[in-house]
C-alpha cells in the first residue's frame, strides 16, 4: 500500500456516492435456517474489481464531467462445519450473499490522476467507503431471510499486500 499514491488520488477526487450494482442471496435446498442446530462458520470477501475514469454529460445542463468508478466486489459464506470434508470445504456451504457496489467519485477540474494512484485508491479507500453499505446489507438481508445474523468485522486495512479475505467463526 502507498499512503502517497492514495493521498495523489484522494486531492483529486470527490464522493459522489455508492451505489448496489447486482446482489445475489442462495440457500441450500435442505438447509432451514431456522431449524439449524449446528455451527456455522462465515467466510468474508471484499475488493475492488475494476476501476475506470468515465466522462459523463449532465442531461440537463449538458455539462461534462469525470467520474471514477470502481466496482467492488463482495461475498459472504456460511459454512456447516459438520458436513465440510478435509480436502473440499464446498460441500459445507449451506448459503452464500453476494453483491456488487459502484463506488464513484467526482474528478475535480483539471485534475489527472496516474493510473497506479487510481489503483492504490481504488484497493483500499474505495473499499473503505462500501464497507459501512456491506455492512447494512448483510444485516438487512439474513434479517429478511431468516438466517441467523452474522458481526461484519471493522475493515482493516491490508498490510503489506495481504489480501481483504476474512474468516470468522460463529
Amino acid at each position: 500500500m502507498s499512503a502517497e499514491l492514495i493521498q495523489q488520488a484522494a486531492k483529486c477526487l470527490q464522493v459522489r456516492g455508492v451505489f448496489l450494482r447486482e446482489c445475489s442471496l442462495e440457500q441450500k435446498s435442505d438447509f432451514d435456517p431456522r431449524l439449524f442446530q449446528g455451527e456455522l462458520s462465515v467466510q468474508f470477501r471484499v475488493g475492488a474489481e475494476e476501476s475506470q475514469v468515465v466522462e459523463m454529460t449532465d442531461e440537463i445542463s449538458k455539462e461534462k464531467s469525470k467520474v471514477f468508478k470502481v466496482i467492488i466486489g463482495t461475498g459472504l459464506r456460511l459454512i456447516d462445519s459438520s458436513n465440510v470434508t478435509e480436502d473440499n470445504v464446498e460441500t459445507g456451504i449451506v448459503a452464500t450473499l453476494s453483491a456488487k457496489f459502484s463506488a464513484e467519485y467526482l474528478v475535480r477540474d483539471g485534475s489527472v490522476i496516474p493510473l497506479e494512484a487510481q489503483e492504490e485508491f481504488a484497493k483500499i479507500n474505495a473499499v473503505y467507503h462500501v464497507w459501512p453499505y456491506y455492512r447494512e446489507f448483510v444485516q438487512s438481508t439474513l434479517a429478511r431471510s431468516g438466517i441467523p445474523l452474522v458481526e461484519v468485522p471493522m475493515f482493516m486495512i491490508p498490510q503489506n499486500n495481504q489480501g481483504l479475505d476474512q474468516e470468522k467463526q460463529e
